[in-house]
């Protein structure tokens, strides 16, 4: 895995297109940075935080695309 461990899995507290899919029973997966001031003038995203992300959309992208597990 790329952060050590598996990624936590249940509801969260925001609102996004995965809210409207679960609602008519489609599987959605939800994920990004940790940041702190969300949507206000004074958002930010550590570097690290957007490297790791950006690790995971690319190894998942990989995995589907291949059919095949993700190692690293």
């Amino acid at each position: 895995t790329v952060v050590g461990h598996s990624l936590p899995a249940g509801d969260k507290p925001f609102v996004d297109d995965g809210n409207r899919f679960a609602m008519f029973g489609i599987p959605a997966l939800t994920h990004g940075p940790a940041g702190t001031g969300a949507h206000t003038l004074h958002e930010s995203v550590p570097l690290n935080e957007l490297v790791r992300v950006a690790k995971i959309y690319a190894l998942t992208a990989v995995q589907f695309c291949n059919n095949q597990p993700i190692t690293q």
